[in-house]
This record gives structure tokens, C-alpha cells and sequence, in this order.
């Protein structure tokens, strides 16, 4: 079967331009479904940084009996935890902006729709 007698548009048949809309829809509905899922999972990678970070700077009292090494151990603890808070902030921004590609992706194929 050649792409002339499936997709030719003069026949009565029109299965071949039938799976083409039907591809088109389903894949609106995915790019949807992917653009709501990564928007969630950006949200969910923005509130774990904000938590991270109050956490690193919430003031406890073990840091008042700590001397010597152990203050060291404590200051570096909480450093990474705010390191750790910086890099989920950057990567849920990385997170936004492939939704916002899957969203301009998504546009693109309402735009093209008939």
C-alpha cells in the first residue's frame, strides 16, 4: 500500500485522514497531562527548597552547647541543607521552563487543529 492510496483525499475513503485527526487529538490530551504533571512536580521540587531552607535557618539549641568540632559539624550541616534548598530551587526552575515548552509545544498543535 502506497501513501497515494491511503491518504489520497478524491477517494470515499477517508480512514487515512480519520488516524491523523485521532493521532492529533491524543496527542493534545498527553502534552496536557505531561505539561499538568511536570507543573506539579516543579511545585512540589519549590515547596521542598522553602522547606530545606527554613530548616537550615531555624536556630536550635543543640547549636548553644556546641563547641570545637561539633559547632563546625553544625555550621556545615546547616550550610548544606541551604545548598541542598539552593540547587531544588534552580532545578525546579529548570522544571518550569520545560512546562512552559511543552505548553508552547501544546499551542502550537491547538494552533494547527481544523
Amino acid at each position: 500500500m502506497s501513501y497515494v492510496d491511503y491518504f489520497w483525499s478524491d477517494r470515499g475513503d477517508e480512514t487515512g485522514i480519520d488516524i491523523l485527526v485521532g493521532r492529533h487529538i491524543k496527542g493534545k490530551l498527553a502534552l496536557k497531562e505531561m505539561a499538568s504533571f511536570v507543573r506539579e512536580r516543579a511545585a512540589l521540587e519549590e515547596a521542598y527548597a522553602r522547606s530545606l531552607l527554613k530548616l537550615a535557618n531555624t536556630t536550635f539549641s543543640v547549636a548553644d552547647h556546641c563547641d570545637g568540632t561539633m559547632e563546625a559539624a553544625w555550621c556545615g550541616m546547616k550550610k548544606c541543607l541551604q545548598e541542598e534548598s539552593d540547587l531544588r530551587s534552580a532545578f525546579a526552575g529548570k522544571v518550569r521552563c520545560s512546562q512552559f515548552l511543552i505548553s508552547v509545544s501544546l499551542f502550537e498543535r491547538m494552533a494547527c487543529s481544523y
